[in-house]
């Protein structure tokens, strides 16, 4: 029995000719564009995917995750993907979506942008599956339709949409993230082990807060509830738990800057801000301490020492994409805090420390810059170095490396990254009250 495309070395399906306007085999070196005449049959048995499809479906995505393991590429969305197989024969929806992102072939990498060409009559179908699971009440808030429209906000947040607006991708997946986060939130805490919805949380966790702060919205995974499915995790490495420590820490970020966007403008005046901004820092600082340790092992990347030389002359490694993450996110969280400790002090030798240690994390981050290039997060972290860059050739190298990571450019009509884009995006995440939401220049999920 073949299988779904999945790759440049697998055939797609040979049981179809090409006298009635699909697809034909492909060798292990050659790609044939995909035929949009027509859709693919797709084969439903009272109501439900079949069972020998689901199991092509299924069988083509456990090959990939494995393919991608020995690579020692594994990415957050293959992990995710991991638990799927066994939950995707009663999920229309989730089964459709799969198909297309098999179909666009690099999507599992973590290399993002540059790669998959969506089929859209594919991407049609999962959209399609995708509304009539949110139309039946029984499987609006399954987490089958939650892996659905993770996948979804996947492929139009990586994927190539040939023939297409290029804003369609872009566009969507902020919308999809928007989704995921009122799905989690009327799901509602689950238990840890659960290994569909806690790598949905944790994949997801970090772009719900941005879309909450660029929103000025108070984050639902503000609760003890929420946390604890984070700090009672079993399964997860040492790196990996202090990802989600720096995360239990950071979902108190968009409710933390509302009221600080409000003391600001004056309309309230709370002394309890102050503090729990320097319980952030310092809780945050004991993070680093222990990354600064890990940081030292050669097993795990290079030092990290911070220089003076330019971010196009300095480079480290860091070989652990788990703790590539944790740098970046340890970096984004303790910058977001400074400035706000920066913002509520009178004293300017208070600022000029704040501000120093904000120059060393972004010197930090512009050394990764060969290591995280291909980590979703690492525009964002650029994105807040911006205010650290003294040399206007440090501000030209972020804008041009922003493009770069997000394939932005004239020639595909991309809106492309200016230095007072990255100015207002700063802003944004400091609390101050030059900052209106109103005269938001970009999408708010464009720097992810």
């Amino acid at each position: 029995m073949s299988s779904l495309h999945f790759s440049a070395s697998l055939p797609r399906k040979e049981n179809q000719d090409a006298s009635n306007g699909s697809r034909t085999a492909t060798s292990s070196t050659t790609s044939v564009a995909p035929d949009h005449t027509q859709f693919l049959a797709w084969p439903y048995i009272d109501g439900r995917i079949s069972s020998k499809h689901a199991t092509i479906i299924a069988a083509d995505l456990v090959h990939r995750i494995h393919v991608e393991l020995q690579d020692g590429t594994e990415s957050a969305f293959a992990r995710l993907l991991q638990s799927l197989p066994l939950v995707i024969e009663n999920s229309p929806a989730l089964a459709a979506a799969l198909e297309c992102v098999l179909d666009t072939q690099a999507l599992l990498s973590p290399v993002p942008y540059h790669q998959g060409n969506i089929d859209l009559k594919l991407y049609g179908k999962a959209l399609r599956s995708l509304r009539v699971a949110f139309e039946d009440p029984k499987h609006r808030f399954e987490k089958t339709t939650l892996a659905a429209m993770i996948v979804m906000q996947r492929i139009e947040a990586l994927g190539n949409f040939h023939g297409g607006s290029p804003h369609l991708g872009p566009s969507y997946s902020a919308f999809h993230v928007r989704g995921i986060g009122k799905m989690l939130s009327c799901i509602g805490p689950f238990p840890p082990e659960d290994d569909v919805l806690f790598h949905a949380l944790a994949n997801h966790a970090f772009p719900i807060l941005l879309e909450n702060v660029a929103n000025g919205e108070k984050c639902f995974l503000n609760s003890p509830e929420w946390t604890s499915i984070f700090t009672q995790r079993q399964k997860a490495s040492g790196i990996e738990r202090l990802l989600y420590q720096i995360l239990v820490v950071m979902v108190s970020f968009p409710d933390l800057l509302i009221t600080f966007r409000n003391q600001d403008s004056k309309l309230i005046s709370d002394p309890i801000v102050e503090e729990q901004a320097y319980t952030t820092s310092n809780r945050l600082r004991i993070i680093g301490r222990h990354l600064d340790t890990l940081l030292r092992y050669p097993c795990e990347g290079s030092a990290m020492a911070v220089s003076s030389l330019r971010p196009t002359c300095d480079i480290s490694t860091i070989r652990n994409i788990d703790l590539l993450h944790v740098v970046i996110m340890h970096a984004i969280g303790c910058i977001v805090v400074n400035n706000m400790l920066a913002g509520m002090s009178s004293s300017p030798a208070e600022i000029a420390d704040f501000t120093w240690r904000n120059v060393c994390l972004s010197k930090r981050l512009w050394k990764l810059q060969k290591s995280a290039k291909h980590v979703n997060i690492y525009p964002t972290a650029l994105m807040l170095s911006f205010e650290s860059a003294k040399f206007q050739e440090t501000k030209d190298w972020i804008v041009q490396t922003m493009n770069e990571l997000q394939n932005r450019t004239i020639e595909n009509g991309s809106r492309l990254w200016t230095e007072e884009d990255l100015t207002c995006r700063c802003l944004m995440f400091t609390g101050r009250k030059e900052f209106v939401l109103e005269e938001r220049v970009l999408n708010p999920m464009d720097s992810l």
